[in-house]
C-alpha cells in the first residue's frame, strides 16, 4: 500500500493542493522502512488507501458480518480514508449478492387487480384441489369448483389427484350439468398442466388461465371456499368428511351472501331451495310451464354479477427501482431448510408489467407476481464513483465538491485545526443563544467577585466604613 501510495494521483493531489480538512502525515513502516501516508485529524491513525486496494479493505471488513450500508461507512472510515469513501462503500454495500438473498428489508406488495366481471352463469369457473386430508372411505382429497357469478360451489371427493381422475371428476360433476366455461381459472399444478387435461380444455372450448406459482391470493376465491370448508367439516367432529360432505354443500348454497344479496341456489334456479325441516310451504297455483320459464329467462337475464369488493386495508408498497431494473432477486416460498436464504437469484428480467414478472431463471422462462420479487442492485464492470486512475484528477473533480461555492465562501479554521467553508457559530440560531445564556451569569459573577473584593479593600482601609462602602457600591 506504501508503494502504491507513491503513485496514486489523488493522494498526490491531495498532497501539493493542500485543499482538503485530512492531516496527512508519513509514517515509515517495515523493513527497508517506506513512508505510508496516514491521516490524524480524528485522534486516530487511518492510512490513505489508494484505488487499487480500496475494494479490498472493503470486501475484508464489510464480509465480517455484512453489516449495514450505515454500519459498513462508519466501520471503514473510522480506520481508513479515502476521498468519496461515503459513496464507494455505500455503493458497494448497496450491491453486496449475499447480503441481498440473506436480508430482508421490506416485502413488495402491489396494488389489487380486479378480474373480468363474468356476464353470465357458469362463464367463469375457478378450480382447485384440496388434500391431503385423512382417509375417508378411500377418499383423500377433493376437487372444488366454484362459478364467478353465481357463487355455487361444488366438491368432489378424489381417491387420488392424477391427471386422469380430475379430468373424469371435472367433466361428469360439472360439465355434464353447467356445461363448459368460458373461461377456467387453475394454478401450475401438475394435473392441470398436463397433456390430457390441456387436451380436455381444448376439446370443450375453454380457455384456461393460469394463476402465478406460490401466489394463492391469484386465485383467492377458492382459498377463501377452502377455508369454509375444512371449517364446516371440523365442525361435524369425527363423522367422515366424505359422508357429510353433501349436507355441508346444501348448507353453502342455501346461505344468504351479502355480495350477491341473495343464495346462491337463487342465482342458479330463480328461487330458494327447500331445506330438511321445513314441512310449511305457501299455496300457490299451478304456473303454466311455457309461462313459468318465460318469467324465468326474464329474471335471470336481470341479474348482474356483484361489484368486485375489496374487504380490509391493504397497504402498498413497490419500490421504484421495479420498474427499471435489469435484475431481480426471487422469494423462496417453498418450504426452506435451516439458514437457507429467504431469495434467489439475481435472475435477468425479461418483461413485466403492473402483477408479472417473467424472468431467465437457469435458462427457462418464468412468470411470478411482482409480489415475490425485489430488485437488485448489481455492481457492473464499467461502474465507477471516481476517476480512473490513469487520468488524475483535475481541482474542478476532486471529492465532489463545487468550485463556487468554495471560492465564495472564505475559509474558517476551526478550534481542531480543521479548514472549512462554514463558520461554525452560524450553524444554529440557538448556538448563539446557548452561548449568550451562558456568558450572562459568568457575566454578574466576575461583577459580584469585584464587588467582594472592593468591598474587604474598604473593610481594611478605614475600620467601620465597609458597611457604607457596600452600601454605595451596591
Amino acid at each position: 500500500m506504501a508503494e502504491e501510495q507513491h503513485t496514486d494521483p489523488e493522494l498526490q493531489y491531495i498532497l501539493s493542493a493542500n485543499t482538503t480538512s485530512l492531516v496527512l502525515q508519513p509514517l515509515p513502516v517495515g523493513e527497508p522502512p517506506v513512508t505510508l501516508h496516514r491521516d490524524v485529524s480524528l485522534g486516530r491513525i487511518r492510512p490513505f488507501v489508494p484505488e487499487n486496494f480500496r475494494r479490498e479493505v472493503f470486501t475484508n471488513l464489510h464480509s465480517l458480518s455484512h453489516p449495514g450500508i450505515r454500519a459498513s461507512v462508519r466501520m471503514i472510515s473510522e480506520r481508513y480514508v479515502w476521498p468519496s469513501m461515503k459513496a464507494d462503500v455505500t455503493l458497494w454495500a448497496r450491491t453486496c449478492l449475499q447480503c441481498q438473498q440473506a436480508k430482508v428489508s421490506r416485502h413488495t406488495i402491489s396494488k389489487l387487480s380486479h378480474f373480468v366481471p363474468p356476464s353470465a352463469r357458469f362463464e367463469h369457473v375457478h378450480i382447485d384441489l384440496v388434500g391431503p386430508l385423512p382417509p375417508s372411505e378411500g377418499f383423500r382429497y377433493c376437487l372444488t369448483c366454484v362459478d364467478r357469478f353465481s357463487k355455487w360451489p361444488e366438491a368432489f371427493p378424489l381417491v387420488d389427484i392424477s391427471a386422469n381422475t380430475i379430468a373424469t371428476a371435472f367433466y361428469s360433476g360439472w360439465i355434464s350439468r353447467f356445461g363448459p366455461p368460458l373461461r377456467l381459472t387453475t394454478n401450475q399444478g401438475t394435473q392441470f398442466e398436463s397433456a390430457l387435461f390441456q387436451a380436455l380444455t381444448k376439446f370443450l372450448g375453454t380457455a384456461r388461465q393460469r394463476t402465478t406459482s406460490y401466489h394463492p391470493a391469484a386465485n383467492g376465491q377458492m382459498e377463501r371456499f377452502h377455508r369454509q370448508l375444512k371449517a364446516a367439516i371440523m365442525a361435524h367432529g369425527k363423522v367422515q368428511w366424505s359422508s357429510t360432505l353433501p349436507t355441508i354443500l346444501l348448507g353453502f348454497r342455501a346461505t344468504w351472501k351479502e355480495d350477491l344479496e341473495a343464495t346462491t341456489a337463487e342465482m342458479v334456479y330463480g328461487a330458494p331451495i327447500r331445506l330438511p325441516g321445513e314441512f310449511l310451504s305457501p299455496a300457490t297455483d299451478s304456473p303454466d310451464p311455457s309461462t313459468f320459464v318465460g318469467k324465468l329467462k326474464e329474471v335471470m337475464q336481470r341479474l348482474l354479477p356483484p361489484k368486485t369488493q375489496h374487504h380490509g386495508q391493504h397497504s402498498v408498497f413497490v419500490s421504484k427501482d421495479l420498474n427499471s431494473c435489469s435484475h431481480v432477486f426471487l422469494r423462496t416460498d417453498a418450504l426452506r431448510k435451516g439458514l437457507q436464504p429467504p431469495y434467489e437469484g439475481p435472475f435477468q428480467v425479461l418483461d413485466r408489467n403492473e402483477k408479472i414478472f417473467k424472468i431467465n431463471k437457469n435458462g427457462k422462462e418464468l412468470t411470478v407476481n411482482i409480489d415475490r420479487v425485489k430488485p437488485a442492485y448489481v455492481l457492473r464492470d464499467c461502474d465507477s464513483t471516481r476517476l480512473p486512475a490513469s487520468e488524475p484528477p483535475t481541482p474542478q473533480e476532486n471529492l465532489q465538491e463545487d468550485t463556487t461555492a468554495r471560492t465564495s465562501r472564505p475559509e474558517t479554521v476551526t478550534r481542531s485545526g480543521r479548514r472549512v467553508r462554514f463558520n461554525p457559530s452560524d450553524l444554529c440560531s440557538n448556538l448563539k443563544l446557548e452561548k449568550k445564556a451562558v456568558a450572562e451569569p459568568q457575566k454578574e459573577l466576575e461583577e459580584l467577585r469585584a464587588v467582594r473584593s472592593k468591598v474587604e479593600g474598604a473593610g481594611t482601609d478605614h475600620p467601620g466604613g465597609g458597611e457604607a462602602e457596600l452600601v454605595q457600591l451596591i
